[in-house]
């Protein structure tokens, strides 16, 4: 369930082959995704696995076992559980689903910029992710539905839903928090709206340059520290979706890719691969 992009490389040849040796499996990649995350969830969520604890068969047991070619750790696989018994006709919704809960506790100077930049940790309860996952199997049908991080700054949520190998739509949400200080000190009330005051300031200072240095000094040592932070949200759908079709005698596999790219353009593109 987790999308993948196809890259014109060599690698996609090799990713090909793969992929065409397990025929059986049908899917829907869509080639352009936002990939949802946050500091506690640095990979994508995937409610076929979610919850479950790291497959033995995995590359390596823990980190750092595994490295990719260019020493880049690996994320360690989840078991994928044992495959469901299927019944002919299996014409049934089966739904599973996840969430993963609990309490942080944050200590020390946890009001510093860098530590809360790009993330949204607070003491209290906490939702790092949950996951849902519906399947139609003789329809070949799918619902999904990911999040975590609920209610904090650094939140997201994806929805999708539709056919494997045929079509797929996709939803997203999700928050980033740039925290740029938390010392700030503004001489000036009325921040964020539409009428500004200098706070115990004279507008253009004193007829002495050393008495208003002092002035804005002392008003500065009398105003409370607060955060200068922005809150990036996005917001969108998948409008590129790839469909994998084998021909009927196994030698011919084509790719079909059509939608609109991140400018607005149609795209309806077609590659066919032979088998050698």
């Amino acid at each position: 369930m987790s999308p993948a992009r196809l890259r014109p490389s060599a690698l996609l040849a090799s990713l090909l082959l793969a992929q065409w040796a397990a025929v059986g499996t049908a899917r829907a990649d869509p080639v352009f995704y936002t990939t949802l995350g946050n500091a506690l969830n640095p990979s994508p969520i995937n409610p076929s696995t979610g919850g479950r604890w790291m497959d033995v068969e995995g590359l390596g047991t823990r980190i750092p076992d595994a490295r990719t070619p260019t020493g880049l750790l690996y994320n360690i696989p989840l078991d994928p559980g044992d495959e469901p018994e299927v019944k002919k006709p299996d014409n049934e919704w089966k739904t599973s689903g996840f969430i993963d809960w609990g309490g942080i506790y944050i200590g020390g100077n946890d009001r510093n910029a860098g530590f809360r930049n790009y993330k949204d940790l607070k003491t209290g309860p906490y939702v790092e992710n949950f996951g849902v996952l519906s399947e139609k199997r003789d329809d070949a049908r799918f619902f999904e539905a990911v999040g975590g991080g609920v209610g904090m700054h650094d939140q997201f949520y994806s929805l999708q839903f539709g056919r494997y190998n045929d079509w797929r739509v996709t939803t997203f949400y999700s928050e980033t928090p740039q925290v740029f200080t938390t010392t700030y000190r503004s001489l000036w009330n009325g921040v964020g709206s539409g009428n500004l005051s200098l706070v115990n300031l004279a507008p253009g200072g004193t007829a002495s340059p050393a008495a208003t240095q002092t002035n804005i000094l002392n008003a500065l040592a009398a105003t409370d520290d607060s955060l200068l932070e922005v809150v990036r949200k996005k917001a969108g759908k998948v409008v590129l979706t790839s469909t994998n079709e084998i021909s009927s005698d196994g030698k011919t596999m084509t790719i079909t890719t059509k939608g609109v790219n991140a400018s607005g353009q149609p795209v309806h593109n077609v590659r066919v691969y032979d088998k050698r």
